[in-house]
């Protein structure tokens, strides 16, 4: 089985090898869950570049019946370990870059109420129509995300 982790593009590939590796040697040392391993865990690099982040691979052989404790296993000491040499796990995030404001006439006439109030209720129009495109653009990336792996 492969391991897909999340990670932010900062994250230092080598540093992340070397953790898996660790992990790897303490889990050969559990006789308990070294019995349901078939092969070394293993690092297998960057398998991808998202949107919002690196996604890494590590690759598990095991014993069939036994992946479920093994996997959880491996999951918790990833966890610990990222944790503990501040390696972040990276989140799915949209940014929308929005123009900044301009008033023409803005600089050299004050903006009468009326004037204010239609400006205001613009912004807000257009803050609205970016998030609703946002939230759209999220939808669509995890209903491709779900399909993909229905079609596995």
């Amino acid at each position: 089985m492969k391991l897909d982790i999340r990670v932010r593009y900062d994250t230092d590939v080598e540093k992340v090898r070397k953790i898996i590796k660790k992990i790897s040697q303490e889990i050969q040392k559990d006789e308990e869950l070294n019995q349901g391993l078939l092969d070394k865990i293993k690092s297998q690099g960057v398998r991808e570049m998202d949107d919002s982040a690196m996604i890494m691979r590590v690759k598990l052989v095991w014993v069939p019946g036994e992946q479920f404790v093994i996997r959880r296993e491996v999951y918790r000491r990833i966890q610990e370990a990222f944790q503990k040499n501040g390696i972040a796990f990276a989140h799915r995030n949209v940014t929308v870059y929005m123009p900044p404001e301009t008033n023409s006439g803005a600089a050299t006439q004050p903006a009468g109420d009326a004037q204010q109030e239609t400006a205001k209720s613009d912004s807000i129009a257009v803050r609205q129509a970016a998030a609703t495109a946002t939230l759209t653009s999220i939808q669509a990336e995890e209903e491709k995300l779900a399909k993909q792996k229905s079609e596995k």
